[in-house]
């Protein structure tokens, strides 16, 4: 039997030959859905009013393919390491793993879509205690955000495209909290992990909780882990206390941390793979 994290790779490894990515990307280019979604992307770009530098996404043309596809190859093959190396780290050290992971997969994805030009920050902010997270306007993040075609489907909410929701979080300038990041992962149970218990367990760990924003999985992941790997490298101290539920403020956070990493290792490549076979993969 075909474990679902083998079988998530078996998949993604289509991205490490160059003939199968650079077909991938040629035919990408030419649907109408493709187009279609860029002029989307632009046209959110003009309603929320964001600074010029936001603009600096471009279709990818068919001179761009060869070194787009060589950019995807080097990400799937660098980003399955990392998620090979953090399966075995522990929890002092698996947030960063797990996080460069998560980007360089992001980043396969969005090469196989956009071009952009150099990315130098993490488009995210969460100083000066790592406990709540903003979108800043330009970066990795929100750059990445443009690639997610995710249409988020919560009947709580008006179906609109994840990019969208992200603009409303940078426009407002929205601070988010560790629990409206974790309570938006759906699905998270595979197994008889304690997220079985429902409810009750995480308002044992945030107390009372109304979901605020509509946030798709994908970047709920990235933004938790954006966080923990900003305690495990810039606070390590205050890292061992969260994982030993020493937390003054998550006292019982701990109780999450170890299943909900090893879910992400999981649902993370699955989540992207579900972005690329939005268009045909061969």
């Amino acid at each position: 039997m075909v474990s679902r994290d083998n079988l998530t790779w078996f998949w993604l490894d289509y991205f490490t030959n160059k003939d199968r990515t650079f077909e991938y990307i040629s035919n990408k280019i030419e649907t109408k859905k493709y187009n279609d979604y860029y002029d989307s992307v632009v046209k959110l770009i003009q309603e929320h009013k964001l600074p010029e530098k936001f603009k600096e996404i471009e279709k990818i043309n068919s001179e761009a393919i060869e070194e787009q596809s060589n950019k995807v190859i080097y990400n799937v093959k660098q980003a399955s390491e990392y998620f090979r190396l953090s399966i075995s780290a522990n929890l002092h050290v698996k947030p960063l793993i797990l996080y460069y992971g998560m980007m360089s997969l992001s980043k396969a994805l969005m090469e196989s879509t956009f071009i952009f030009k150099e990315i130098k920050n993490h488009g995210l902010y969460g100083k000066p205690d790592f406990k709540t997270c903003k979108v800043l306007t330009n970066g990795f993040f929100p750059w990445f955000s443009a690639c997610n075609f995710y249409s988020h489907g919560d009947p709580k909410f008006v179906s609109t495209t994840a990019y969208n929701n992200i603009l409303i979080l940078i426009s407002e300038k929205i601070s988010l909290t560790f629990e409206d990041l974790i309570f938006p992962i759906e699905n998270l149970p595979q197994d008889n992990s304690i997220y079985r218990s429902g409810p009750n367990m995480y308002t044992q760990v945030f107390g009372q909780y109304s979901q605020k924003y509509c946030i798709d999985p994908i970047s709920c992941y990235l933004m938790i882990m954006y966080l923990f790997s900003n305690f495990v490298r810039y606070k390590p101290v205050e890292w061992i206390k969260i994982i030993e539920g020493g937390d003054k403020d998550y006292p019982n956070i701990d109780l999450i941390l170890k299943p909900l990493l090893e879910r992400g290792t999981l649902d993370y490549p699955a989540f992207i793979l579900e972005e690329f076979r939005r268009f045909p993969m061969h």
